[in-house]
């Protein structure tokens, strides 16, 4: 513990190991100890059909997706913007989000679609594609919310002179992604881009604050900040299987858990699983079909996570028990929670709700799994430091609190709290010069 100018400093007593694994594209292709090309790695579905996806299905469409960015003449540096709408496939917008990143691509991934700021993101982050899951939502005779957007969307990358490309294959024309995700590659080998950029300091994904306080700001991620979060949770012991080792239920993809889980799933062998949000209300029988068939062992969410599988299980009731028999672990993060609701979420499924906090700017940086006391949810603990973590407290008049006020992560695990004002600084600079 170090006191400066009032601010309490706590650095974790454990530190990161050196990255063995360099890139994105290391992490899908390279043979690691702790998977095989037999591990599932993502758990979705496609419609009403539930999907699964090993590491050997996974390299297959990221090579198919390769080329595909090869043929639209897109270079690493290259700015996408990748457009999640609500009810529409969280499994799509993994497999994109990791094809894409790992060609060296920027991929801008909003949480929510702004309309009336989605001009000013554009322009600021230098976007010069926008994938638009367009086929998929002319499938569907609802959402029409979703297909304004869509337009709306599209008449601003026309103004803008951007290239759209469809996320999807449609009947008429051809998307990024096949419209079957099954097969094999088409082609062998890498694009001659691949392998051609500083993979760890290369800028993967710009995701948006939640904006809950004041308007969203754009948070960017390199490679590197992305593989020492999942090396961090390696070196916690949290992919044992009894703590978080397990199939690992997420929120949205276009949210930073999501992000999380995901890169998680690919470095542990452990698959991640994702369920399109719509199905919840519009396809609850769908939804709690695929809950049992994914047999989710670990849950890290916030209160909206929690309150929809509470709902879940008082419409079917057989779905509690059907948790209850795999779930190892409960994280709640990201919010306060109501201590009645607190209650509810123990009892129903028989474990703990344990503490975890981070932010958009930080990823996960303290959990109650790595306190000595092995404390479960508390307002007043927020649990041990993750390896290679830095914080700091800043004592108030009533109580002493975690703020990422000068957020110091060793080996960049993320992006610093301390440079994120200079390094969104800088990147606005660039971006501005630039158009």
């Amino acid at each position: 513990m170090d006191i400066d100018n009032g601010l309490i400093s706590y650095i974790s007593p454990i530190k990161l190991p050196e990255l063995s694994v360099k890139s994105f594209n290391q992490l899908i292709f390279d043979t690691l100890q702790n998977r095989s090309t037999q591990s599932e790695i993502i758990i979705g579905h496609v419609g009403n059909d539930l999907i699964r996806i090993n590491l050997h299905h996974l390299q297959s469409i990221v090579r198919t997706v390769y080329w595909k960015v090869h043929e639209l003449g897109l270079s690493p540096g290259d700015t996408v913007l990748l457009c999640r709408l609500e009810g529409g496939s969280e499994l799509n917008i993994a497999l994109l989000l990791i094809a894409l990143s790992a060609y060296g691509l920027r991929v801008f991934l909003p949480m929510y679609m702004e309309p009336d700021r989605l001009a000013y993101w554009i322009n600021l982050a230098g976007v010069k594609c926008v994938l638009l899951p367009e086929n998929e939502f002319a499938k569907n005779d609802s959402h029409h919310k979703e297909k304004e957007q869509i337009k709306l969307i599209k008449n601003i990358a026309s103004d803008l002179r951007i290239q759209v490309v469809d996320v999807q294959d449609g009947q008429n024309t051809v998307g990024i992604l096949p419209d079957s995700l099954g097969g094999e590659e088409e082609k062998d080998g890498f694009p001659p881009a691949i392998g051609s950029f500083d993979s760890l300091q290369t800028e993967a994904l710009i995701v948006t604050t939640s904006g809950t306080s004041e308007d969203s700001k754009l948070v960017v991620y390199t490679q590197g900040a992305i593989l020492n979060s999942c090396l961090s949770w390696e070196t916690a012991g949290f992919f044992s299987p009894e703590i978080m080792g397990g199939r690992s239920f997420t929120p949205l993809i276009s949210h930073t858990m999501g992000v999380r889980g995901l890169f998680n799933a690919l470095w542990s062998g452990h698959a991640v699983c994702l369920i399109n949000s719509s199905y919840y209300t519009e396809k609850p029988e769908i939804a709690r079909y695929f809950l049992m068939e994914m047999k989710p062992e670990n849950i890290t969410g916030g209160p909206a996570l929690y309150q929809m599988l509470l709902e879940m299980i008082r419409l079917f009731p057989e779905l509690r028990d059907g948790l209850r028999q795999h779930l190892q672990t409960l994280v709640s993060s990201g919010t306060n929670f109501n201590p009645t609701t607190l209650k509810v979420i123990e009892d129903a499924f028989e474990k703990p709700l344990h503490n975890a906090f981070g932010t958009t700017e930080t990823h996960q940086v303290t959990n109650t799994l790595l306190s000595k006391e092995n404390n479960s949810y508390s307002d007043s603990v927020l649990g041990g430091l993750l390896p290679g973590v830095e914080i700091e407290l800043k004592p108030t008049e009533e109580i002493m609190i975690y703020i990422p006020y000068r957020y110091i992560l060793h080996s960049c695990i993320s992006v610093c709290w301390a440079r994120l004002k200079k390094i969104n600084h800088q990147l606005t600079n660039s971006l501005q010069q630039r158009t």
